[in-house]
């Protein structure tokens, strides 16, 4: 089969994934020390007043341009108060002006094939004509995966397969869009059955983007919008998952400033 090589860290058989000799992906996804206080509520507001300075000084006309987000049900606007009413996706139109910005957020989907409407199925559905293409993915796999795998060999049902297949198939198909990915939330609400840490999940997704060159918006341990401070649950994430109307004006004016940044580059 015809081998792909993957910008100096991987290298991938088309439809196999079987992966390079190369420390970067083939050692064992690091352990996780949680650095968190109960600052989280604070630290978040900080990021929204840089977030809001950034975009207010931005070059870039965002009206011809066009944004794709992909991602579970936060990005399709869940609310954790129960009802949907703004998302991040449309935070991010309203404060960029931007042309177009589709969301093809789909509640209970994970990045693996752990559930019904993985997006490692379903990323190719995004249109070429994206500029700008925003994946925030990985707590569902989290709740769901059973399988979470490694870098060392392809599994179609493992959380790291689907995982690299995904964003190796991005930097594919879409070569002139700036990708950006967003890590999960931390999260108090229980995984019981959760066969690693949230941790591990996040460091997956970040040595996948980071192995295809892709922009982190790391908000997992950036301490933002933290569901283990109390405050937080009260004011923006009441249900510890899902941000209300205020925690989606947050999140989208984060994610939009990154998008900024990229783009004024």
């Amino acid at each position: 089969m015809k081998k792909v090589k993957l910008f100096g860290l991987l290298s991938a058989v088309v439809l196999g994934l079987s992966f390079a000799d190369n420390a970067y992906v083939n050692a064992a996804v690091p352990a996780v020390t949680n650095p968190y206080t109960a600052d989280s509520y604070i630290n978040t507001q900080m990021h929204y007043a840089d977030a809001v300075s950034v975009i207010n000084k931005r070059k870039t006309n965002f009206s011809n341009l066009n944004i794709v987000c992909l991602g579970d049900s936060i990005t399709y606007g869940t609310n954790g108060s129960g009802k949907r009413s703004i998302t991040y996706p449309y935070t991010i139109k309203k404060k960029l002006k931007a042309g177009s910005v589709k969301n093809l957020g789909v509640a209970g989907s994970a990045i693996s094939r752990c559930s019904k409407n993985a997006m490692v199925d379903r990323y190719a559905s995004i249109s070429k004509s994206a500029d700008v293409i925003v994946v925030m993915a990985g707590v569902n796999d989290y709740f769901k995966s059973k399988n979470f795998g490694n870098f060392n060999s392809y599994d179609k049902k493992s959380f790291c397969s689907g995982t690299l297949e995904m964003m190796t198939g991005l930097k594919k198909k879409y070569p002139r869009a700036k990708i950006i990915v967003v890590t999960p939330l931390r999260t108090s609400k229980s995984a019981r059955n959760a066969v690693q840490g949230q941790g591990a999940y996040v460091d997956a997704v970040k040595l996948a983007a980071e192995a295809n060159g892709f922009s982190i918006v790391d908000l997992y341990y950036s301490n933002i919008l933290d569901s283990y401070d109390g405050n937080v649950v009260r004011d923006y994430i009441p249900d510890k998952l899902h941000p209300n109307a205020n925690g989606y004006d947050i999140l989208g004016t984060i994610v939009a400033a990154e998008i900024v940044k990229v783009m004024d580059k």
